[in-house]
């Protein structure tokens, strides 16, 4: 009652249509587009293996034994720095800076801020760019296919 006097909303217990189709939508959806992948795997095998719950399904065992003395610790060790500084400069320098309206440090940490984005995007880009590339390609051909039809 109040929703409706003082912003004039009309709150009604009773879902509209159109909620309903999203719902039913989504609720039908998300179980379909989940169940993809297992039943590509499960008819890419033979049908004695995809029925067989008592067996294991892996193939191979790899076993590597890794000497602890010829571990290479640098790389923890710089990532551990990086996270320190940048926990420094985020939750102590910031709040320092913002407090005496030190402006030259409040951009400098958000450049530092943005530079640090800009690597951690670049090397997610790096990462997936195989996948990408594949995914586009496969894309392309479906549509492909499809419009010479």
């Amino acid at each position: 009652m109040l929703f409706t006097e003082d912003m004039g909303l009309d709150m009604t217990p009773v879902p509209s249509s159109f909620a309903i189709f999203q719902a039913l939508l989504i609720g039908i959806l998300i179980p379909i587009i989940s169940s993809i992948i297992p039943i590509q795997s499960a008819l890419a095998k033979n049908l004695n293996d995809s029925l067989d719950l008592n067996r294991s399904k892996s193939q191979a065992i790899n076993v590597q034994i890794l000497d602890p003395n010829k571990t290479n610790m640098g790389s923890y060790i710089v990532f551990g720095l990086v996270g320190v500084i940048y926990g420094l400069g985020i939750y102590y320098f910031l709040p320092l800076a913002m407090l005496p309206f030190n402006f030259a440090l409040i951009l400098e940490i958000f450049f530092a801020i943005l530079i640090g984005m800009l690597y951690g995007l670049s090397l997610l880009a790096f990462n997936l760019q195989r996948f990408m590339e594949i995914f586009i390609t496969y894309t392309l051909l479906f549509w492909e296919k499809s419009s010479m039809r």
